[in-house]
């Protein structure tokens, strides 16, 4: 659950605790660092199969392709919890105009 006090907002810290459970979840092999494959293996809505894919795949995967090397800010081809966190830090903050709570 996002909101975790119920208060009907989405506080930073909230967030931030969120996105590190799916930062856990999409590293397969528990070693601390997101490979892009792990990132770009993350299928969300109809499913994973060619046959569930939807008219935009293509589209998305390069924008998650392209997400990832935003995140990779060192280029060493791994992105870490920290450089993850701060990644979701800068969205949140570009999408309220405090950056706080939504």
């Amino acid at each position: 659950m996002l909101d975790a006090d119920g208060d009907g907002r989405l506080s930073a810290a909230e967030a931030a605790e969120w996105r590190a459970s799916v930062f856990d979840a999409m590293v397969a092999n528990n070693d601390g660092q997101l490979t892009r494959e792990e990132y770009i293996a993350v299928q969300m809505g109809r499913g994973s199969g060619p046959e569930q894919r939807g008219p935009r795949y293509e589209e998305k995967q390069a924008e998650k392709d392209a997400a990832f090397t935003a995140m990779d800010a060192d280029a060493d081809g791994f992105v870490t919890r920290e450089q993850f966190l701060e990644a979701g830090e800068k969205s949140l903050a570009a999408l309220t105009p405090t950056g706080t709570a939504m």
